[in-house]
């Protein structure tokens, strides 16, 4: 995977991705991250890279021609991401999400920010680290990166699907003990030194889910999920005003957006690359934080069925309480496999396009009013359905 890093400051990040675990990485070939100097791209003989804001008002923003320059220097397609306050809460899922890419480029904002219309030109997607201002992008950057890498095979040991670790199943991490077995009068819980595996996983859940009570108890709270599979292939504006009507009517938490990887039903010489549906959906639900993408289908090999998607969604979840989100009809699902078995295990919300809009249509007519702005951009710099 590669990152490339557009910065005023480069060498902030010379002691985080050169040491440790991204440092190893980097050795083995896993990871390739580069600094690109905003900077260096400047006409000006000062090598200026900022000016006074139209309108008036405190501080500076950074010019436009510098950071359109740095980032048409960038070899290769990226997904660029803006790293600003304003943009969708970065978490553990957005981190699974990214290390699937092949190229992803971060833009790092100073002073006030960065002119619009170069953000409206380059960027796919703004992250955030959460509700509070920084002096500028580069930590949030470096955050990004770590919790990224991690999360790539090979990187840690294990693998990142076998970790226990905080946040990785919505639980926090059990507590961790080290020599020596005595400390200051507390000593090691018993069983830790017990040899009985099969009692050291039962403490270790037990004693997860007890810190998440205790610190984190919302991450335990029954939501009330709604899930909209398809191929998105492109992913557009009748899908997400089905998923914003499903939100009001049924009074959910927020929609799980699942791109399929092999469905049963299409073509899948003809399917668009997962990696660029994933990216679109990603892109277009950016701005709703109840809209959440999932790439529990793309993770699987061979056909994926919805049976398959539910059962791991109960599991993995039992708390919260699932709702497929549907244009067919109730005896359309009896067709699919498992089809009565999937009608006992979950919820289904039957909702007719209102939109007579298919992906189809789009991708043949390419009416970039059918498509969320940013889509129909990435649509265009990626060359995609160009018959």
């Amino acid at each position: 995977m590669k990152f490339d890093i557009l910065t005023l400051f480069p060498e902030m990040f010379s002691n985080v991705i050169d040491k440790s675990i991204l440092g190893n990485a980097k050795t083995k070939g896993l990871v390739e991250i580069n600094c690109i100097n905003i900077r260096d791209f400047s006409k000006n003989k000062h090598k200026k890279v900022d000016d006074y804001t139209y309108g008036g008002g405190e501080g500076m923003v950074m010019s436009p021609q510098p950071v359109y320059d740095a980032f048409k220097s960038i070899d290769g397609d990226a997904l660029v991401i803006y790293l600003t306050p304003k943009g969708r809460r970065f978490d553990q899922k957005y981190a699974e999400f990214l290390s699937k890419q092949n190229h992803v480029a971060l833009l790092c904002g100073h002073y006030e920010g960065i002119d619009e219309r170069v953000l409206n030109k380059i960027v796919d997607i703004e992250l955030s680290l959460g509700d509070f201002v920084l002096t500028g992008g580069e930590i949030p950057a470096m955050a990004v990166v770590d919790a990224t890498c991690r999360m790539i095979p090979g990187v840690i040991s294990p693998e990142p699907e076998n970790i226990n670790e905080s946040l990785y199943n919505s639980v926090l991490e059990y507590p961790q003990y080290t020599r020596p077995a005595e400390f200051h009068g507390e000593s090691v819980p018993s069983v830790l030194l017990s040899g009985n595996h099969q009692k050291v996983n039962e403490w270790r859940t037990e004693k997860s889910i007890e810190q998440t009570l205790n610190k984190r108890p919302d991450l335990l709270e029954s939501r009330r999920i709604g899930i909209l599979g398809g191929t998105f292939d492109p992913i557009h504006i009748g899908h997400l005003h089905i998923a914003e009507k499903a939100l009001s009517l049924y009074n959910l938490d927020r929609i799980l957006f699942i791109p399929s990887n092999s469905p049963p039903h299409k073509d899948n010489n003809n399917i668009t690359s997962s990696l660029h549906r994933m990216n679109m959906v990603a892109i277009a639900i950016a701005e709703n934080p109840q809209f959440e993408l999932s790439t529990i289908e793309l993770q699987r090999d061979g056909i994926t069925y919805t049976i398959d998607t539910v059962k791991e969604l109960l599991s993995a979840y039992p708390n919260d309480k699932f709702f497929y989100i549907i244009g067919e009809k109730e005896e359309e699902i009896m067709t699919w496999k498992n089809g009565e078995d999937l009608l006992k295990m979950i919820e289904f919300i039957f909702l007719p396009r209102e939109l007579n809009i298919s992906s189809t249509d789009v991708r043949e007519n390419m009416n970039r009013y059918l498509l969320p702005n940013k889509v129909f951009d990435y649509i265009k710099k990626h060359g995609l359905y160009m018959n």
